[in-house]
């Protein structure tokens, strides 16, 4: 089985995989949809943008709910939407508290793009829990919830990484 780490460096190269071809597969449609690709536009979590960001929780999601037999297609759709809002703390055009209230808008944005059952519902809208206080109900929703943090960490702290032409080669024997 694949360590998380490997999952998440996947997500950046899925054509090369066939994990990353099959989740593709599922996901190719939304992942083509105006609505979706414009996400590439929004920069997330100092070193990403939102697009790869929904597409790296979705790719981790799908991997571990695979491997628990649970509805796969259901969660790579949730997950690739759960933050389908078009507002940006750093242009200064989000509301107050958007951590809070992003959950509810990119619920409304993606139930017109895909016809969720209340996995998905409970995906999309609690998937900001602690900050929000709304337990995922759903063992999906845990596990989409948990990727995210998961994957925003890693993008959050890779922002404060000196780029590699910068970092001096470790010369030590």
């Amino acid at each position: 089985m694949k360590s998380i780490n490997e999952i998440y460096r996947e997500s950046f190269y899925l054509e090369n995989t066939e994990d990353g071809r099959a989740f593709l597969a599922i996901v190719r449609p939304l992942l083509h949809h105006p609505a979706v690709h414009i996400l590439s536009t929004y920069r997330h979590h100092m070193s990403t943008d939102r697009l790869q960001h929904v597409t790296s929780v979705a790719y981790l999601a799908y991997h571990i709910c695979r491997e628990q037999g649970l509805a796969v297609e259901e969660v790579c759709h949730a997950a690739l939407l759960h933050d389908l809002f078009y507002f940006d703390s750093e242009r200064g055009d989000a509301p107050r508290f958007p951590w809070v209230r992003h959950p509810v808008i990119a619920w409304e944005n993606a139930r017109e793009l895909y016809p969720f059952t209340e996995v998905g519902r409970d995906i999309i809208c609690h998937h900001m829990w602690p900050l929000t206080l709304h337990l995922p109900r759903t063992r999906e929703g845990r596990i989409v919830s948990w990727a995210d943090k998961y994957c925003a960490m890693r993008e959050f702290f890779r922002g404060f990484q000196k780029p590699s032409y910068i970092r001096r080669k470790d010369t030590r024997p």
